[in-house]
């Protein structure tokens, strides 16, 4: 199987760390040739950062067309790729979906891959059809996110670590966070705050409170709080959280929730809301769950983009947010066991192997498909006289190659059978059409039938509209390969569009095809 992958790779964002660990995942599968397309610059040279050094030869472009094309990038884009079944991975975290993605969705794109249930519900919600959307969960490097390994350096003497990782957006819930954070402690309670902004140069770059944030850490006022604003490489993010006592997200709005299944994996407890993505993998065996409302929006708008219906996300109770972080100072050991099953939760079901068990099975899935973009074109002629079941060769006439496949066509088939087999000369092709016609009416008599009782056997000698001849293979319904020199092209072509392809052609094979 050939598969593109396009999205970034070379800079430190959730998406990129996505499409890291799944290439080289998927590269180490025999069955699988994979490309990544880098859909933007690269932001880091990979060739000095060992988390991406081993992914630089995946950059080399594919032996042919791609089977299937992944496209795992923000913002969503509706072009179509250049080959292959379309996937688009695709996260959103506010509810409803925006309208101009609903027709391609719904219309040409093969699959939505989604990372929870709650965007599974969301795209259904807005109008896509549950059959198209394949949830994806992510992972966890659980050989990397652990609780035993060095720890990371924090400048803090406090006791006790709470910390947050994401974005200071207020999709993330960074302002309830503090408002619930000033609420439970003061001064000089022994906690400390760690607050790891993330795409705060990048993605979120002039959208979150990380100036606030730093003048909150520098101040002498109010409970303790830290601000990390440096890129971590992914060994430095596993010692951070070793480093901590408690993760808390208390997210308005997530896709997943990354840093809460790693926080898990390296055995810290987490608080989170009872609501949204996480709950895919947390819940009350596993974490703190925390009350959350849903608050819709009153436009139909996120940013630019028009949404189906009222976006929505949700929101924590603050009081009971500051409770939970009351109660996880007050007696953390009681927090321990559940810490531990939420480790082995994520341990046995979100690692990125699994991640890439399921993206091998909803490739396969595709795979026997045609592409939903190209099988609903309809055939842009019709071939006058052709029966029920066409079948189409396209040969190199000055080579004996398709002589074989003309054989196993008469020997299959009879005059009164419903077939047709369609056989295409080009107008300025290197044999006339006299020649050719002479050539198969001698090859019919070598191999023992008459010219005027036979199985229909049609000669196209139109001059067509592609020089792929795609218009040909959408007219008809079972494709030959017979040695030509664009027979992997062809091949390619009608997989797309839904046409069957015998390449071992035998007669019993050809009737069964044609349901004889």
């Amino acid at each position: 199987m050939r598969l593109c992958w396009e999205g970034e790779t070379f800079v430190w964002s959730s998406l990129a760390l996505i499409n890291r660990e799944v290439a080289r995942r998927l590269a180490a599968r025999r069955d699988i040739a994979i490309s990544l397309y880098q859909s933007a610059p690269a932001r880091l040279d990979p060739r000095h950062v060992p988390d991406m050094a081993d992914l630089l030869p995946l950059l080399a472009p594919l032996p042919g067309p791609a089977d299937v094309h992944v496209r795992h990038q923000w913002p969503f884009r509706d072009d179509p790729p250049p080959s292959g079944r379309w996937v688009v991975m695709q996260h959103w975290e506010f509810g409803s979906l925006p309208r101009p993605w609903l027709a391609p969705m719904r219309d040409r794109i093969d699959e939505i891959w989604v990372a929870s249930r709650f965007v599974r519900d969301c795209c259904v919600a807005s109008g896509v059809p549950a059959d198209q959307v394949a949830i994806i969960p992510c992972g966890v490097d659980t050989a990397l996110f652990t609780d035993v390994g060095p720890a990371f350096p924090l400048a803090t003497d406090k006791r006790f670590k709470f910390l947050f990782v994401g974005g200071t957006i207020p999709r993330k819930g960074v302002d309830l966070l503090l408002k619930a954070y000033g609420l439970a402690f003061q001064r000089d309670d022994d906690v400390t705050l760690i607050v790891k902004d993330f795409g705060s140069r990048t993605s979120y770059l002039g959208q979150g409170i990380g100036e606030q944030l730093a003048a909150m850490a520098a101040s002498d006022t109010g409970p303790e709080i830290r601000l990390i604003d440096t890129d971590l490489a992914p060994a430095e993010l596993a010692a951070l959280y070793r480093s901590v006592d408690c993760l808390v997200q208390p997210y308005r709005g997530e896709g997943f929730g990354l840093p809460i299944a790693e926080a898990m994996a390296a055995g810290r407890p987490v608080i989170v809301p009872d609501y949204g993505a996480c709950l895919d993998f947390c819940d009350a065996d596993t974490a703190v769950l925390v009350p959350a409302r849903v608050v819709a929006h009153p436009d139909r708008i996120i940013g630019d983009l028009e949404t189906v219906h009222h976006p929505w996300w949700c929101e924590v109770d603050v009081h009971g947010l500051a409770a939970a972080m009351r109660a996880m100072v007050a007696d953390p050991a009681a927090f321990q066991a559940m810490a531990r099953r939420g480790q082995a939760r994520i341990r046995a079901d979100f690692t990125w192997d699994r991640t890439v068990d399921r993206i091998v099975e909803r490739l396969t899935v595709l795979t026997e498909r045609p592409a939903r973009r190209l099988a609903r074109q309809q055939a842009p002629f019709a071939i006058a006289g052709r029966r029920r079941v066409a079948f189409l060769m396209l040969p190199d006439w000055s080579h004996p190659v398709w002589k074989a496949g003309l054989a196993a066509y008469l020997q299959a088939f009879g005059p009164t059978d419903d077939v047709s087999l369609v056989l295409y000369v080009p107008p300025r092709g290197a044999v006339s059409l006299a020649d050719v016609e002479t050539a198969l009416v001698a090859t019919i008599c070598a191999v023992g039938h008459d010219p005027e009782r036979i199985a229909d056997v049609i000669i196209m000698h139109d001059a067509l509209g592609r020089s792929d001849h795609a218009d040909l293979i959408v007219a008809t319904d079972v494709y030959l390969p017979c040695g030509e020199a664009l027979a992997e092209a062809h091949t390619e072509a009608a997989h797309l569009y839904g046409r069957t392809v015998v390449t071992a052609v035998a007669a019993e094979t050809l009737r069964a095809v044609a349901g004889f």
